[in-house]
């Protein structure tokens, strides 16, 4: 991690302790901007678990499944891995294949990364693709 994104998840860790998910959110989020970090992902999407975000928090703790290291913590795993599925399990997912390539998927007016084509988290509701 850069030294500022560091910074910000510390701050983040430290509000999350005092149970200020709101400001532990916007740092975790700024340093996740700075640095697209295993560890920063999945403080975010526990954060967003709390708040009751769960889509963003599926996101965030899928990002953390996904490249966490084979070295890493298999104890953090599986917590990280049991906080995924408690926010999957609130959130629709959407499979979404396109068959031209460089095609744009929007969803709900907003184009879909084509990285996060294979499976797209959504609130319960109607969308529009």
């Amino acid at each position: 991690m850069t030294e500022q994104a560091r910074k910000l998840h510390a701050e983040g860790v430290e509000y999350s302790r005092n149970g200020a998910y709101d400001k532990a959110r916007a740092a975790f989020t700024a340093a996740f901007a700075i640095k697209r970090h295993y560890q920063i992902a999945g403080a975010l999407g526990a954060c967003e678990l709390k708040l009751g975000l769960y889509r963003d928090a599926a996101e965030h703790l899928r990002y953390f499944l996904e490249v966490f290291p084979t070295s890493g913590d298999p104890t953090e795993r599986k917590q990280i891995a049991a906080l995924f599925e408690r926010a999957r399990a609130r959130v629709g997912t959407l499979r979404i294949g396109v068959d031209t390539p460089g095609a744009t998927v929007l969803l709900d007016g907003t184009a879909v990364p084509a990285t996060d084509l294979g499976a797209v988290f959504v609130e319960p509701n109607r969308h529009a693709i």
